[in-house]
């Protein structure tokens, strides 16, 4: 006769109903970013005032050439749609087949990056260096969506890969 000790590791990672919700959290929120930087990648100006300043050459955008913008709208759509992926795998069945470190190494990094530059925003809309007041390019619901985007992102990325973390005794 076996002991049992439960289900096993593979399962008891992917099980927890937390994991799930904040992996389903950080997907709304990538694909929210992904899905506004999708619009202006196209020609759209979801949530601008005005001409786009990557068209009149404001803010920064003076002289950014085609690769700039390349990697500032359809490079941040495939960031999105990655992270998106990155997040489902943590907690999905089918997550169970890839590599497990790379996937939690990724996640932490995500939420250094992400997480980092959501700090960096906070702190330069505290000082008022950042913000609706200072970018009047962004309407304010623009801006606060893609803080809050950025926010809990950033905070999915790291909760997802402490959530799903193997259990000491599967390392």
């Amino acid at each position: 006769m076996t002991p049992t000790n439960g289900p096993p590791a593979a399962t008891v990672q992917h099980s927890r109903p937390a994991a799930g919700v904040t992996a389903a959290a950080g997907a709304a929120a990538a694909v929210t970013y992904g899905a506004i930087k999708a619009n202006w990648a196209f020609g759209g100006t979801l949530g601008l005032r005005g001409a786009p300043p990557w068209e009149t050459g404001e803010g920064g955008w003076a002289g950014a050439g085609g690769a700039v913008r390349f990697l500032a709208f359809e490079g941040t759509v495939v960031l999105a749609a990655a992270a998106v992926a990155l997040l489902l795998a943590l907690v999905s069945p089918w997550g169970r087949r890839l590599p497990r470190r790379p996937l939690a190494a990724a996640a932490w990094l995500g939420c250094a990056a992400v997480g980092g530059a959501w700090i960096g925003g906070t702190v330069g809309l505290l000082s008022g260096s950042a913000g609706p007041a200072v970018d009047p390019s962004l309407t304010p619901a623009l801006f606060w969506t893609l803080w809050a985007s950025f926010g809990v992102l950033g905070a999915a990325f790291g909760a997802t890969a402490w959530l799903t973390r193997e259990p000491r005794s599967a390392r």
